[in-house]
């Protein structure tokens, strides 16, 4: 490989590099004996320095394939370091109507990732909670694996 060839691949190496960044904000919370219930709240804390930022906010489910229901819904909190409180309740399609799971599945589980902000600035400097907890009727919900929440940085 002459070296000019050399070099151009290194260029090209380092730049895939450069462009994975990593999110602003990453954490999971593992489900204990795979049985979300009503009074599990995951709290995902986070600290902002910069109200001029876009950030995309995305939530990861991961599922058993035997999970026994086609959506899942779901109550989002937020607190701000103002104490201004935002709370929604919302449904996410695990599968679709002819009952095929959305997202990714290997062996027996399944991983769907869905945006919930696409382009959001954060108003307020400081610390934000978000919690998320299940808001079916069911006060036990088998089936359910891991809840993620990722943050990342986006361009204006």
């Amino acid at each position: 490989m002459t070296r000019t060839k050399k070099f151009s691949v290194w260029i090209f190496i380092l730049l895939g590099f450069a462009s994975c960044s990593q999110p602003f904000y990453d954490h999971s919370y593992e489900v204990d004996a795979q049985s979300l219930s009503y009074e599990d709240q995951m709290d995902f804390e986070f600290e902002v320095q910069d109200t001029q930022q876009y950030y995309s906010v995305w939530l990861e489910l991961e599922h058993d394939e035997a999970y026994p229901y086609q959506n899942i819904y779901l109550e989002l909190q937020s607190v701000a370091p103002q104490r201004d409180t935002f709370q929604e309740a919302f449904s996410i399609d695990l599968a679709n109507k002819f009952g095929y799971w959305q997202g990714q599945c290997s062996g027996d589980q399944c991983t769907i990732q869905v945006p919930l902000e696409s382009k959001v600035r954060f108003e307020n400097k400081g610390r934000h909670v978000l919690s998320i907890r299940q808001h079916t009727r069911m006060p036990q919900l088998e089936g359910i694996r891991k809840v993620r929440l990722t943050i990342e940085e986006v361009e204006s």
